[in-house]
């Protein structure tokens, strides 16, 4: 509404300059077309109107002073509020944007309940409360199951104390190892890791669910902020801090892992009553264009365009011809554009609200075009085409036609073909059922409400071939290249074999699949099926091998007009049934698209073979 609402006043005050004694005249709004208005777009006209009738008001010679400041004032108040929502819709436009690393938390535990999975490397620290399974073979076997006790050593029933707290897993393995060697003299021993310690951490800061944590004693700062919820919106993936005893211990930068894939943090195992702090965000600066990840980026104090470009993953081949970047610097009296060149990017320090924009050319891939050739050609399959490759062409690069080939039976079956036959559908279903309400008013007429439940199942029945009506005939094509079709992508061209067959179906005595004669007549053929039922109607549906139709009508043996008209092989003859009135509307009218549309899909059969 907004940039309507600026047009309409800066058109409205222009057309007053000149036309003012004539909108006198043409302010009010004419109640009868109002009514014919939807709601809506009626309390827009009169909204309009209202504020063009206080211009109308400033615009005039007989207004006082003081009137026109309070008008012209409500006008400076208007214009101010509609800027104000054209930048805002500038700041909406990064809506889609991510939080960059946001995602990293997505994937959380359904529970709180600590994850005991004991697979770490040989760097893991053991502590208090890890347990182990020792195995000694040789001269002395044993299965041994053993804990790290509070003054850190292990426990090893028959054979004694081993210190081992504060020690690596390596290590560990290899003092156990010295220990047997000397108490029990040609044996072996094996040591493995059963269950990790829990340990219970703090986790506080700008995270969602700030709080008390058990968790697996392997675990690091990640582990902690991810059963927290991970990080809010507010709260920082670049200022970590990890504090033990009361002192800090280590800050953390995520955007070292997210960007650099360093894992120096994961070094540092949580103990118990660690305290993971998350500290607040510093300042957002959105990117997109011609990023490799468009995002909403954390930027630290004195960080640079380059710097949050590096984050960004640098240009994408979208930015490649292009020197500069668009830095937009929202200040208190709204945006300022930048144009700031390539060699100038280190040297530009982020402030908050700003944003980037980087120039892209989207330069579409050209996708490759196929079609699919089958029946009898030499060479069946799928064969990329080119913008304006011809039906001739691709049936030359298929090797031509088979002997059997039946040529004027060809088929070419197009994806937006079957979109239009949808729509017109459609369109044949709404006008049908006008129809039937328009009959409503009609004196003496009763509509059955089966009707429409009857019209909807057919709709929902009906398949959709896409058959477009084409020449196959090579030589014809030749001499005549108009009629020679250019392809689209994904059209099937089927070449069916020469089947001597026509088909009678519909409202025959004894519907047949009739040998081809070509010295017969439509007469004959309708003989051969035995005639015609009593229920059918005269007009006859001729369905051509190649797609075409035509309707005639038979009166006494005699066809109504012209001559007879010719019957092909793979012909279809299809008789309508006349299914009579229906309290008082002539249901044949009602459904004489359907018969239509009916007849027009069994053209599709046509003896196509894919063999």
């Amino acid at each position: 509404m907004k940039i309507k609402q600026l047009f309409f006043l800066v058109l409205f005050v222009s057309s007053q300059l000149i036309f003012s004694q004539s909108f006198e005249n043409s302010t009010a709004l004419d109640n009868d077309f109002l009514e014919s208005l939807s709601d809506e777009v009626g309390d827009d006209l009169i909204t309009e109107n209202k504020e063009a009738d206080e211009i109308d008001q400033l615009l005039r010679s007989e207004v006082s002073l003081e009137k026109t400041k309070i008008l012209l004032s409500k006008i400076r108040d208007q214009l101010e509020t509609i800027e104000a929502e054209i930048s805002k819709d500038k700041d909406e436009n990064y809506l889609d944007l991510e939080i960059f690393g946001k995602e990293f938390f997505q994937t959380l535990q359904s529970t709180f309940s600590p994850i005991n999975i004991p697979n770490p490397d040989g760097t893991y620290v053991v502590d208090v409360g890890d347990k182990f399974s020792i195995t000694v073979v040789g001269s002395a076997d044993a299965e041994l199951e053993v804990t790290i006790e509070r003054d850190g050593y292990l426990q090893i029933p028959k054979y004694g104390r081993l210190q081992v707290a504060g020690l690596t897993l390596t290590e560990v393995e290899k003092k156990v190892q010295d220990f047997f060697t000397t108490r029990a003299i040609g044996s072996e021993s094996y040591i493995q890791l059963t269950s990790m310690r829990d340990v219970q951490v703090i986790v506080i800061g700008g995270v969602e669910y700030p709080g008390i944590y058990t968790i697996s004693g392997g675990s690091n700062i990640l582990s902690a902020i991810n059963v927290a919820g991970g990080i809010k919106e507010n709260g920082s993936f670049r200022n970590i801090e990890l504090s033990r005893n009361g002192s800090l211990l280590r800050k953390v930068d995520l955007y070292d892992l997210f960007v650099g894939g360093s894992q120096n943090f994961a070094t540092v195992q949580l103990r118990s009553g660690d305290v993971v702090n998350v500290k607040p965000v510093s300042f957002h600066v959105p990117v997109s264009g011609a990023a490799n990840n468009n995002a909403i980026y954390e930027i630290l104090e004195g960080e640079s365009i380059e710097d949050v470009i590096n984050f960004a993953g640098g240009f994408s081949q979208n930015f490649y011809g292009y020197d500069f970047v668009n830095l937009y610097r929202a200040g208190i009296n709204g945006y300022n554009t930048l144009k700031i060149e390539k060699d100038r990017l280190s040297s530009i320090i982020l402030l908050p609200r700003d944003s980037l924009i980087i120039p892209s050319f989207d330069n579409d891939i050209k996708k490759v075009k196929y079609v699919q050739v089958l029946g009898r050609v030499n060479n069946p399959g799928i064969y990329a085409i080119n913008e304006g490759d011809k039906l001739s062409e691709v049936i030359i690069r298929a090797g031509g036609y088979k002997d059997d080939a039946y040529i004027y039976g060809g088929a070419l079956f197009r994806q937006n073909a079957i979109d239009k036959e949808k729509f017109y559908s459609q369109l044949n279903y709404q006008d049908t059922v006008n129809f039937v309400i328009s009959a409503v008013g009609r004196p003496n007429t009763v509509i059955d409400q089966k009707i429409i439940p009857l019209l909807q199942e057919e709709l929902k029945s009906k398949s959709y071939e896409g058959r477009v009506v084409a020449e196959f005939d090579l030589s014809k094509l030749d001499l005549n290249p108009s009629m020679d079709v250019a392809l689209q992508d994904n059209d099937k061209i089927i070449i069916p074999a020469l089947e001597k067959v026509v088909y009678l179906f519909g409202d025959f005595k004894n519907p047949s699949n009739v040998f081809y004669d070509p010295d017969k007549s439509i007469l004959d053929y309708i003989d051969l099926a035995g005639g015609l039922r009593d229920s059918a109607y005269e007009s006859l549906i001729i369905i051509n091998p190649d797609g075409t139709t035509k309707i005639f009508e038979k009166r006494n043996n005699f066809l109504s007009f012209g001559q007879a008209p010719d019957i092909y092989p793979g012909s279809i003859i299809y008789a309508q049934r006349n299914i009579g009135r229906l309290d008082g509307i002539q249901f044949t009218a009602t459904l004489a698209p359907i018969i239509s549309s009916l007849a027009i899909s069994l053209a599709s059969l046509n003896s196509i073979s894919n063999d």
